[in-house]
């Protein structure tokens, strides 16, 4: 029987002997099952824009995962292809298919139908400032130069610290974006980026979420902070330095209401005046510093998440080595 190519919204659990041509749109990193085992996923894009997830299952993963690589096309032959329950669907697709070792993947040299698809869907950047898209359901396909990028480094959000990685684009219309890597992406995309960059390579975006641009922040001297009144966060830039030598660098916490409590170890059984209940103990890190600029300086107190970047290390690991070390003193014979 012939082959046929088939669009993704085509194939079911009972066609046969089929080959579709699709790219690799989003290359989902490794994760590890409640059972131990691993798998690996793929979200696939046929030139129509339909889609379907692939995914890769532990002992197979050697084998596929070299073949496959981000925004390249593929014939793919003749993959498992399972129905997937409304509750599992990671994508607008009841069907998702299985790569295994015998699963027959083919490069394919000419994208020209892929990149008809994206020049059809592309969102002019005037587009986005008229249109104030601010939700960030709101996705959109953007085609431009890499102008600049910048290295990754570690953003404070309001859900804790982020990996994040900020990239310039400008397009045709010679307008600027701003787009932003978050977490596992400043590793997935940034050398490929990197790459466009230094070539001056034409770089496609897809699914991207909108949000606004509030600019860069304003960074305050010292002096300025000092003679404010009103409660606010502010940016400084200073040098940071330990301010105390004989500090203990931690503190124990009740977990239930996230306050200092008096305890002195890690780990016992004890009863909180503001929750009034019996808790356990956690130690966190807390380190007094100092930062200077050429206008002041101005004392701050790090904690919990932003102590743990400062520091390296963790309360527990602290606190541990401050035990042995006094356990040594106590041995010393001198």
């Amino acid at each position: 029987m012939a082959q046929t190519n088939l669009l993704i919204s085509q194939i079911s659990i009972q066609t046969r002997n089929w080959t579709s041509r699709v790219t690799i749109t989003k290359d989902i990193p490794i994760m590890t099952c409640g059972n131990g085992k691993k798998l690996k996923r793929y979200i696939l894009t046929d030139y129509e824009g339909n889609e379907v997830a692939a995914t890769v299952f532990s002992e197979q993963i050697p084998f596929v995962m070299p073949v496959l690589h981000l925004f390249k096309v593929y014939d793919i032959n003749n993959a498992q292809v399972k129905f997937v329950p409304p509750q599992y669907r990671i994508i607008n697709n009841e069907h998702h298919w299985i790569l295994q070792r015998d699963t027959l993947i083919r490069s394919v040299l000419d994208e020209s139908p892929y990149l008809r698809y994206f020049s059809t869907n592309l969102t002019l950047f005037s587009s986005i400032a008229k249109t104030h898209f601010l939700m960030l359901t709101t996705l959109v396909y953007i085609m431009g130069i890499i102008t600049a990028i910048e290295e990754p480094t570690i953003a404070n959000t309001v859900n804790g610290l982020k990996n994040i990685q900020k990239v310039t684009f400008i397009n045709m219309e010679k307008i600027l974006i701003y787009v932003t890597l978050w977490e596992e992406m400043p590793e997935i995309e940034g050398p490929s980026l990197i790459e466009a960059a230094n070539t001056l390579s034409v770089v496609i975006g897809k699914c991207l979420s909108l949000g606004t641009y509030h600019g860069d922040m304003k960074i305050h001297t010292i002096d300025e902070i000092n003679s404010m009144t009103k409660y606010g966060e502010y940016w400084v830039r200073g040098f940071l330095q330990i301010s105390e030598e004989d500090q203990k660098l931690y503190y124990i916490r009740c977990n239930n209401y996230n306050s200092k409590i008096s305890a002195s170890e890690e780990g016992i059984k004890y009863t909180c005046y503001a929750c009034r209940k019996e808790v356990l103990t956690t130690a966190r890190p807390l380190v007094f510093m100092s930062i200077t600029d050429e206008s002041g300086m101005l004392k701050v107190v790090a904690i919990d998440d932003v102590a743990e970047q400062i520091l390296q290390t963790n309360a527990s690991d602290l606190l541990r080595l401050m035990n042995m070390e006094a356990q040594q003193n106590r041995n010393c014979p001198w």
